[in-house]
């Protein structure tokens, strides 16, 4: 009888992952219900013997460590998607004197909007986590102008 597979989600090395309301929270318990092994690490570290790597990194711009770690296995998701900013992702981009006068969905460039890029700068911690978690309790439109990101 061949094994299951062993699962692994490499995320940021500040992330919390488990607990958090995500997608691929949810997707791994129903990989273990099914008798999967899932491993979660955080950030590069030694080599796990897994069949699978899922690069799972909450961040507008993934660091370089991350997707060489993640192409180290034999089956790797994600490890070539190293910026997700909406203007890299997206040209669908409405400007001011554009003359469109549709509804539009606004997106910050950031993913969250910034929010991750901005504590993991700092591990959460000092000034710029500080004011990661000020820019939280703002409006959407107000947040750029808290904490300046790439």
């Amino acid at each position: 009888m061949k094994a299951a597979p062993h699962i692994l989600i490499i995320t940021h090395r500040h992330d919390t992952f488990e607990g958090k309301a995500c997608y691929m929270e949810e997707v791994s318990w129903f990989w273990r219900e099914q008798g999967m092994k899932v491993t979660v690490q955080r950030g590069p570290g030694p080599k796990i013997d897994a069949d699978v790597a899922i690069l799972h990194v909450d961040a507008t711009y993934v660091p370089q460590e991350y997707i060489d770690y993640a192409k180290t296995y034999p089956v790797t998701i994600n490890a070539g998607v190293s910026n997700i900013s909406k203007r890299h992702v997206s040209r669908q981009l409405v400007r001011p004197g554009d003359g469109y006068k549709g509804p539009v969905i606004v997106k910050t460039n950031g993913n969250y909007g910034g929010l991750s890029d901005a504590g993991w700068r700092q591990g959460k911690g000092g000034l710029t986590g500080t004011l990661s978690r000020l820019r939280q309790r703002l409006p959407w439109y107000c947040r750029s102008q808290v904490v300046k990101h790439r």
